[in-house]
């Protein structure tokens, strides 16, 4: 797919915004052909989860419910 500079960049940011909104994510990383800066046809990211969701719990605000480990 390939994909211009300030596109990557705006990619970039806006995953990292996503994932940062996310409480459950302690860390992302990205890795590959996007990292690298090379023609891309995914985005590949590692996810470490500080948080595990409770099977199908939600609070009253219909968000999803976690535990902590």
């Amino acid at each position: 797919m390939g994909c211009a500079e300030p596109d990557r960049e705006q990619l970039r940011s806006r995953l990292a915004g996503d994932l940062d909104a996310r409480p459950e994510i302690l860390l992302a990383l990205l890795h590959g052909s996007f990292a690298r800066g090379e023609a891309f046809r995914d985005i590949d990211v590692v996810v470490w989860l500080f948080r595990i969701q409770v099977s199908g719990a939600l609070d009253p605000n219909g968000a999803p419910v976690y535990r902590e480990d």
